[in-house]
């Protein structure tokens, strides 16, 4: 929910907008209520029947809200969050659907939100949760596919993947400085480093463009394998 509504204060929504994606944040998973405890706490794999059980949690959790019986605009826009949240950007998600619509823009924040949350914290069939770098370098694969690549970088704008000030390590075994951020979405990842120590741990001061290829191999040049917690 905090989340979600970071994110949409971010794009600018209303009070009003906000409350509801936030209402809808704190719903969208009510269908796995619905679930055994056997299968959502299943430290394994889940198998196929046990799977296709799972998947049926977006349609649980609309006849949970229906239920209510207190027909609102909060309501239906709850209901929307908690069918579409897992159909994906592409709509190569569930529950699929006859017609193919592209997602509502609040269901599309829920999605993000609701993938970092559960890529960021221990789960009973993953003890160790990712780091929030790793965690939308996982993501970023994904984007255009299972999220929209536009709100997936100001999630990771906002939230901060590489804030300015961060010491960073490259592949070359430089040490640099986040200088600046790409404003190119698919690069979010590839920030401006100012290198202060070289491969042999001598001063330098300069200024590099991770997006730069090596035109022989294709490759980047230098790419972020490790950032400090520690900020300057």
């Amino acid at each position: 929910c905090v989340l979600s509504i970071g994110l949409g204060q971010k794009l600018g929504l209303s009070k009003l907008v906000l409350e509801v994606l936030g209402m809808g944040a704190l719903l969208h998973d009510v269908g796995k209520t619905a679930i055994p405890l056997e299968v959502l706490n299943k430290p394994g794999k889940l198998d196929e029947d046990e799977w296709r059980l799972m998947q049926r949690h977006p349609m649980l959790g609309v006849r949970s809200l229906l239920r209510t019986h207190q027909a609102s605009s909060f309501l239906l826009r709850s209901i929307i969050m908690a069918f579409e949240h897992h159909q994906r950007a592409d709509l190569t998600g569930y529950p699929s659907t006859e017609e193919k619509r592209e997602q509502n823009l609040l269901s599309k924040i829920v999605a993000i939100a609701d993938c970092y949350d559960a890529i960021t914290t221990p789960r009973v069939y993953r003890r160790v949760a990712f780091k929030p770098p790793e965690a939308f370098h996982i993501m970023l694969q994904d984007s255009g596919s299972a999220f929209d690549p536009t709100l997936l970088s100001l999630f990771i704008a906002t939230i901060g993947l590489y804030p300015l000030g961060s010491l960073v390590k490259l592949d070359s075994n430089e040490l640099g400085l986040v200088c600046s951020l790409n404003p190119q979405p698919r690069f979010i990842d590839r920030p401006l480093v100012k290198i202060v120590a070289g491969a042999g741990g001598k001063l330098a001061m300069k200024v590099v463009d991770l997006t730069e290829v090596d035109e022989t191999t294709g490759a980047f040049t230098r790419s972020i394998v490790d950032r400090s917690e520690e900020r300057r």
